[in-house]
This record gives C-alpha cells, structure tokens and sequence, in this order.
C-alpha cells in the first residue's frame, strides 16, 4: 500500500479548447494558484492553442484520440494515460475564480485520495445554488490518483463509444 502524500508534489490541470475561453481565463487561474497556494505545484493546461499564456504554465497537446472531440468532452482527457500513475492530479474549470487559500482544499484532497486511490473526488452540484439541482456531480473540480482503472473511462469514450454516447446525451 503506497501512501499518497502532499509533498509529492501537487499537479493542477485545466483545459482550454476553442474560443469560449481565451489565455487570460488560464492566466488568471495560474496567478491565482501562485497567490492561494503556498507549497510548489506543477500547472499543466491541455489546449491546441498555446498563445499568450504564462512561463510556468505546462502546456500539453491533446491525445490523438481526442482530436476530433469538442468542449466538455475534452475533460475525458484528463482519464487517459496523460499522468503518470499514482500522481495526484487536481482539476479545475477555466471559468473557476479562486477566493481562499487553496492549502485546505489540497490537504483535504490528499486525505481523501489517501482513503480511497480508487474514487474521482467532485462536487456536489448542492454546493452551488445557481445549478438549481441537488442531485449528481459537478465536475468544475474534480481530484484523483491517477491509475490505469480510470483509462478505462477516456477509452470507452475513443473511436465508436464516442459516437454512441453523444448521440445521447
């Protein structure tokens, strides 16, 4: 049993994909976890546009099987064999404005994940009036520990699963 520790090393990802949200939305999360965090972290940005963002941001491409795939879908990307396993990984929506220290939250997280490697830790959309329901999840944040059994989820949604799954929903 590997124990997951804080001083592993924190990894923030977010995803900009389009137009909807431009270099300044992923600037101004970047600057905000460098003012609200007070232990070093790697900041990682998975986009197809790398213009006009911070030294410091971590730029990746998305995976080819990903390509074709548009908005809300991309956060699957985050399930891929994008992050080494075992690493702690930290998501947050470009359109997430950080108020408080984000210390709480990571040392929260790092609990959780410690007690189950095997749940993806998010939001509960009761935590956020404006969703207007109490029920199902919110993935604005989203927290796990990165493993081959969550690959299983961007890879059910590759090559058919995707069209079958977006015809639905």
């Amino acid at each position: 049993h590997q124990s997951v520790a804080i001083n592993e090393g924190i990894t923030i990802c977010c995803i900009k994909w389009g137009k909807k949200y431009d270099a300044k939305y992923v600037n101004a999360l970047y600057r905000a976890c460098n003012r609200k965090l007070r232990l070093p972290f790697t900041f990682i940005l998975f986009t197809e546009d790398d213009s006009d963002l911070d030294c410091g941001i971590e730029v990746r491409a998305f995976p080819s099987e990903a390509q074709l795939w548009s908005g809300w879908w991309l956060k699957a990307v985050i399930f891929s064999d994008v992050f080494s396993t075992g690493s702690v990984i930290h998501y947050i929506d470009l359109d997430t404005v950080v108020v408080g220290d984000l210390q709480n939250w990571m040392s929260t997280s790092f609990s959780a994940i410690e007690r189950n490697k095997n749940k993806v830790i998010v939001c509960s959309p009761a935590s956020f009036p404006n969703e207007g329901r109490k029920e199902g999840i919110n993935s604005s944040l989203m927290v796990f520990c990165s493993q081959p059994r969550f690959r299983k989820l961007f890879s059910s949604l590759c090559g058919k699963g995707f069209d079958a799954i977006t015809t639905y929903i």
